[in-house]
């Protein structure tokens, strides 16, 4: 079996990553603090898109322009070709 395991923390100084709109930390009806996902894959994101510009990070989306100008997301086949046939984003 092939298994990739690992652990990730998050430190917030002078603020809070996971609150809601208002500034409390998200949590349960019974009062449980959880994390949200989406607030743990925006910085994990923003990481990868800042660290390596050469990177192959299949993960961010990313747009093209048609031929009317409008901006829409690639597909998974059109980011896949992006990745992998050059090193630009």
């Amino acid at each position: 079996m092939n298994r990739i395991y690992g652990v990730i923390g998050i430190k917030s100084v002078m603020s809070n990553w996971n609150a809601d709109f208002t500034g409390r930390p998200k949590s349960t009806s019974k009062g449980d603090i959880f994390g949200s996902d989406k607030a743990f894959k925006y910085p994990i994101k923003k990481m990868w898109e800042s660290e390596d510009k050469n990177a192959k990070v299949l993960y961010v989306k990313s747009y093209k322009t048609d031929n009317k100008g409008n901006l829409q997301a690639r597909t998974l086949a059109e980011r896949k070709e992006v990745v992998y046939s050059s090193n630009s984003i």
